[in-house]
């Protein structure tokens, strides 16, 4: 890529946050063409390659926001934090992100590193621990027991809002 092009990449970028293809602007990627392929990821065991599951684009959570300091849109996704695009609309935004995303699993997929699992293709048990002060557990318990109810179920009221 010439300097010129490589400067001008840089300045699309917010402050805040990094691209990791190097300066390459979005504009320089191609749109995904993959529907949910297995392809290598990495070595396994005996040299062997280890299968990967890669996800349409589409299936990364986005999201959008507009950047007073950049005056611009910026684009992101939840599963490749590092990663950001910069547009004049919130769909250039995202749709550059697109691109961008698009790239940086054809690099992980050539280096062998494993690809992120969307978020909403990931399993969820409905279960997780919360580490609380022992005076907030004591509290809450309280609460639930004049409530009547499981501590769970009061937490779970509290969290679902």
């Amino acid at each position: 890529m010439p300097n010129t092009l490589r400067k001008a990449a840089k300045k699309r970028q917010p402050s805040h946050l990094q691209n990791t293809l190097g300066g390459r602007s979005p504009d320089q990627h191609s749109e995904l063409q993959g529907n949910g392929k297995t392809l290598p990821s990495s070595t396994g065991h005996k040299g062997r390659r280890a299968a990967s599951q890669v996800y349409p684009v589409n299936w990364y959570t986005y999201r959008v926001h507009w950047s007073e300091e950049d005056q611009a849109y910026v684009g992101t996704c939840v599963e490749f934090p590092s990663l950001s695009n910069i547009a004049s609309s919130p769909t250039r935004a995202v749709s550059g992100m697109q691109r961008l995303v698009e790239d940086v699993v054809k690099e992980l997929v050539k280096e062998a590193v494993k690809v992120p699992v969307p978020v909403a293709s990931r399993g969820y048990s409905g279960a997780f621990k919360v580490r609380i002060p022992p005076s907030v557990h004591q509290r809450l318990s309280l609460e639930a027991a004049e409530q009547g109810i499981s501590l769970n179920r009061l937490i779970s009221a509290k969290l679902a809002g």
